[in-house]
């Protein structure tokens, strides 16, 4: 699981360094009972971020642990790592005519685990012909375990997506 830094930090992270950093986060995560199998700082700091709390800062914590600790991890804002997949909708597309929360709802029938649905254009058939572009460019964040069963659906990984 991966949780990106922010310009303001939570309580678990300090100021005095990344290994500091990490002992915290091992003693709070002890003290849930998470066995960790691997924790590590990746990337770097950006030259220059904006201020707010909610900007990144470039660097991400990685941790690995058992899946039925997920839900603890989770709590401190980490999460499963993801990738931004897009679709061109064709006119006779299953997802032709759905909105995002109907977009949702329908990825969470076919087990494919959507982090955040958009899309660009219109909503509507165009004409009968199954082979002709609908118009709308659907994106999703998807985690990167099911990358394949987007990709079932017509999804592919977005080039202009340069995260992982």
């Amino acid at each position: 699981m991966v949780h990106e830094e922010t310009v303001c930090p939570p309580a678990w992270i300090s100021y005095g360094g990344s290994d500091s950093t990490l002992i915290l986060l091992r003693k709070l995560l002890k003290k849930d009972s998470v066995e960790i199998l691997s924790l590590k700082y990746t990337g770097k700091m950006y030259e220059m971020t904006c201020a707010g709390c909610q900007c990144l800062t470039g660097r991400k914590i990685e941790i690995t642990i058992w899946s039925k600790d997920q839900s603890k991890v989770e709590r401190l804002r980490f999460y499963r790592p993801w990738v931004y997949m897009v679709k061109q909708e064709k006119n006779c597309d299953w997802t032709i005519t759905l909105d995002d929360d109907q977009l949702m709802e329908k990825f969470l029938e076919k087990n494919i685990h959507a982090q955040r649905v958009f899309y660009i254009g219109p909503t509507e058939k165009t004409n009968d012909n199954c082979y002709t572009l609908s118009g709308r460019t659907i994106y999703i964040r998807v985690e990167k375990d099911d990358i394949q069963k987007a990709r079932e659906e017509g999804f592919e990984i977005d080039p202009e997506f340069k995260q992982y």
